[in-house]
């Protein structure tokens, strides 16, 4: 599908991380305009209200991207509560989305996917058969409703890397420590793996959906894993200080992979991530946390 003239695009979750940077790339975008699900002009909507009717006030999009969920946090628990939350936020805006009958784009999360072996999960990939995680129960269910409508993409997201990062989470905490000279301390072997992708990659590749929207599901990761060693040595390499400790205490993550396959992004969207992890991190290293 394509557009001819201005996009009108709703957005959603432009104050978190990815959606930040989005927001960035989608206004400085030729022929989209960004619009916020913010009825009667209100800013300060609580998305995730039971039952709430987003549609009213707005006018219709082209085409809506749900980058919003309550994400749980280092200060903030993964409860049921918390993912009731997301559950709400995610009925109120396919409600609109139904209403206006328009394509849209839902982030989800590559944690959904079995993640134990060596292969590299495409889209196909299966999933894991049970979640501890309550937030990670919700996510599978907002998939299983945007999924029902056949214009949706679904992008799985790795772990996003930039400005707006989680005080308390590894790469801030990191960063924070290797500033002050501190110690970067590592569990077990240190081999757990995250797939880190510069938000500002994020954005080009939700951009490009906005521009000529694709349905299906696709991998939105860098493609490449990264090891919580890896992940030190090189803010420690980065900032030009901290020092290295491994500590003789199990991870509990131990063998956990992150490993994606990303060309269906890449033949689909003519994407391509180009911003390396020193790259991201020196880019938030300016930033305090």
């Amino acid at each position: 599908m394509s557009y001819s003239g201005t996009r009108n695009v709703l957005l959603t979750g432009a104050t978190g991380i990815v959606g930040r940077m989005a927001l960035k790339e989608l206004t400085r975008s030729s022929g989209i305009k960004v619009m916020a699900p913010y009825p009667n002009g209100e800013r300060r909507l609580d998305l995730s209200q039971p039952g709430l009717s987003i549609a009213v006030g707005v006018d219709e999009p082209d085409a809506v991207i749900h980058a919003a969920s309550c994400v749980p946090h280092a200060a903030v628990r993964d409860t049921e509560d918390r993912a009731e939350m997301t559950r709400r936020l995610d009925a109120n805006v396919f409600r609109a989305v139904e209403y206006w009958n328009v394509p849209s784009l839902y982030i989800s999360t590559c944690t959904l996917y079995e993640r134990r072996g060596d292969a590299a999960c495409d889209e196909v990939s299966p999933l894991r058969e049970e979640f501890e995680s309550p937030y990670l129960r919700a996510k599978l269910d907002g998939e299983k409703l945007f999924g029902q409508r056949r214009d949706v993409a679904i992008f799985r997201l790795s772990a996003p890397l930039g400005p707006g990062m989680r005080t308390g989470t590894v790469v801030p905490a990191f960063v924070e420590a290797a500033r002050n000279q501190g110690m970067l301390t590592v569990w077990g072997d240190g081999s757990r793996e995250q797939d880190f992708i510069d938000t500002r990659d994020t954005a080009s590749l939700i951009a490009a959906w906005a521009s000529s929207p694709r349905f299906g599901t696709f991998n939105m990761a860098k493609g490449e894993p990264t090891t919580m060693l890896e992940l030190a040595r090189a803010i420690i390499e980065v900032i030009g200080s901290g020092t290295l400790i491994r500590q003789d205490r199990a991870d509990p993550n131990a063998g956990i992979r992150a490993r994606y396959d990303v060309s269906k992004a890449r033949s689909h969207f003519g994407w391509e991530p180009r911003y390396g992890l020193r790259e991201s991190i020196a880019a938030i290293s300016q930033l305090a946390f």
